[in-house]
C-alpha cells in the first residue's frame, strides 16, 4: 500500500516536470526573435531571427557613399557673382539675375575671400560677365594679401572682352596661409551696364605625402 502510493507521487511529478519542460522549450525555440540575455546590452538571436549583416559589408557601403579625395585631379572653387560685397560702404550693389549683380552709384569694387588648403596650386580662373559697354570693362584679379599688412601681390588679371561671356587668366600660385590671406577682386569700370555673375578658381589641392611633411620634420 505505501509502495503504491509511492510510486504514484513520483509519477505526478515527473510528470509535471517534463510537461514544464516541454512549455519551456517551445517558448525559446519556438519564436524566431526570442531575446535571451547574455549579461550585456546587446541582444543575442536564437532560432530564425533578421540576419544581420557582416562588419566588412557595412564598412564597404560607408566608403561606397563617402566623397572620396582625388588629389591627382584638378578642383574648383566656384561662386556667383551675388556673394561679392562692397569693397566700402558708399557703393551701392544691385542683383539682376542668375547671380549676376552690378554697381549703381559709389565705389566700383566687390570682393570676398579666397578659401583655399594650404598648399594648393592655383592654376587659374575664370570670369564670367555681362559686358554692355563697348567703352568700359568688368576687371578681377586674385590677391595675396601677407597676414602682416605689408604687402599685397595681384597674382594675374582679367578684363572682359565685348561679344564674350567668360574670359581665363592662368596663375602659377602655391597657396601659402601662414603668411598670406587672399581675395577676389572686381572692378566693374561703369554704372549700370557692366554685371558680374561668378568666378571660378582652378587650383590642385596639396599632396597627401606634402601634408605629412611637416609632422615628419616636427
Amino acid at each position: 500500500m505505501f509502495k503504491s502510493k509511492f510510486y504514484t507521487i513520483v509519477l505526478i511529478f515527473t510528470t509535471l516536470a517534463l510537461t514544464l519542460g516541454s512549455q519551456q522549450a517551445s517558448s525559446v525555440v519556438g519564436r524566431g526573435l526570442a531575446q535571451i540575455s547574455s549579461g550585456s546590452d546587446e541582444p543575442i538571436y536564437i532560432g530564425n531571427g533578421p540576419t544581420m549583416p557582416t562588419q566588412p559589408d557595412v564598412i564597404e557601403a560607408d566608403l561606397a557613399r563617402s566623397p572620396q579625395p582625388h588629389f591627382s585631379e584638378d578642383q574648383f572653387f566656384s561662386i556667383p557673382g551675388s556673394v561679392l560685397v562692397p569693397r566700402t560702404s558708399s557703393a551701392y550693389k544691385q542683383y539682376t539675375s542668375s547671380g549676376c549683380v552690378r554697381i549703381t552709384s559709389g565705389d566700383l569694387f566687390l570682393t570676398t575671400s579666397l578659401n583655399l588648403p594650404s598648399g594648393s596650386n592655383i592654376i587659374g580662373f575664370r570670369l564670367y560677365y555681362r559686358d554692355n559697354n563697348p567703352n568700359a570693362s568688368v576687371q578681377a584679379w586674385i590677391t595675396a594679401y601677407e597676414i602682416s599688412g605689408v604687402s599685397a601681390t595681384d597674382l594675374a588679371l582679367i578684363t572682359s572682352i565685348d561679344g564674350l561671356t567668360s574670359e581665363w587668366a592662368d596663375v602659377d600660385h602655391v597657396v601659402d596661409t601662414l603668411h598670406n590671406s587672399y581675395a577676389i577682386n572686381v572692378r566693374l569700370n561703369d554704372y549700370n551696364n557692366l554685371e558680374v555673375c561668378g568666378i571660378r578658381v582652378t587650383y590642385t589641392p596639396p599632396s597627401i605625402f606634402g601634408l605629412g611633411m611637416p609632422i615628419i620634420q616636427k
